[in-house]
């Protein structure tokens, strides 16, 4: 006896999934730039750039990281303006930027002394989030008094 193909049904939860996960696929992934004007200061983060979303998306976030380098880790600033504890510098914690394609992320605070990193990333639509990447989105910086 040869058995017929049973019926398929999807959920609309399944049918969700997957149109999110082809518009995700559809769309490039984010990229952000430092511009050459960002800088850190003991008493000031002025930090702008740029960003694109990818091919046929839209930008829906950038955001920012300050690490303060203690050896071989970071102290990732926080919301409210102080670092938290010692974590490796890949575990960033990051802080909304304001604007998208042309983004600025611009705090009076209190910065000691020392080498910093700093990392960008952008996220856009499809909820795709740039990589690291050392050469695009990395700026290190000395803060000295």
């Amino acid at each position: 006896k040869a058995q017929t193909p049973a019926a398929t049904t999807t959920t609309p939860a399944a049918a969700a999934t997957t149109a999110a996960t082809t518009t995700k696929a559809a769309c490039g992934a984010p990229t952000s730039r430092f511009a050459k004007a960002s800088l850190l200061r003991t008493t000031r983060a002025a930090l702008r750039g740029t960003a694109t979303p990818g091919k046929g998306c839209t930008l829906r976030s950038v955001a920012v990281a300050i690490g303060r380098k203690s050896g071989a880790r970071c102290r990732f600033l926080q919301a409210n303006g102080r670092f938290g504890a010692l974590r490796s510098c890949n575990r960033t914690r990051y802080l909304a930027a304001k604007g998208t394609s042309s983004w600025s992320f611009d705090r009076k605070l209190r910065l000691p002394r020392g080498s910093y990193v700093v990392w960008s990333r952008a996220t856009n639509s499809a909820g795709a989030v740039e990589r690291k990447a050392k050469a695009r989105n990395l700026l290190l910086r000395k803060v000295a008094r």
